[in-house]
């Protein structure tokens, strides 16, 4: 492990496994479809805004209801989160869709056409 490693980057690690956790085992939406997987989550130093990346294996239309279904069940995973860490204040969750995947598919796919 690195000598500085900021306390932000500690609490990202642990939001980022506690969310996943949640996704796969507790939240129970028909609307979640594909396979979601949780990428990467990027906290503001402040503790106030977490960005979680998620990418979703699946048609476009799966990945729209899954990013819309997250999104709405954002104060169930965030109340679910602050019973599992104990800090002050609880970061507010904000979902992004990780398009990295599309993109390195599409590269593939180009350099198999030439």
């Amino acid at each position: 492990m690195p000598e500085y490693y900021p306390r932000s980057a500690r609490v990202a690690d642990l939001i980022k496994e506690e969310v996943a956790s949640i996704i796969s085992n507790e939240l129970k939406d028909p609307g979640i479809q594909g396979v979601v997987t949780l990428v990467n989550v990027e906290l503001t130093r402040d503790l106030h805004y977490a960005t979680l990346w998620v990418s979703v294996l699946g048609s476009d239309d799966e990945k729209e209801s899954t990013m819309h279904s997250l999104r709405r069940a954002r104060g169930f995973i965030r109340t679910v989160l602050g019973r599992r860490i104990k800090i002050r204040k609880m970061p507010d969750l904000r979902f992004r869709l990780d398009r990295s995947l599309d993109a390195q598919e599409e590269i593939e796919r180009l350099l198999a056409d030439v």
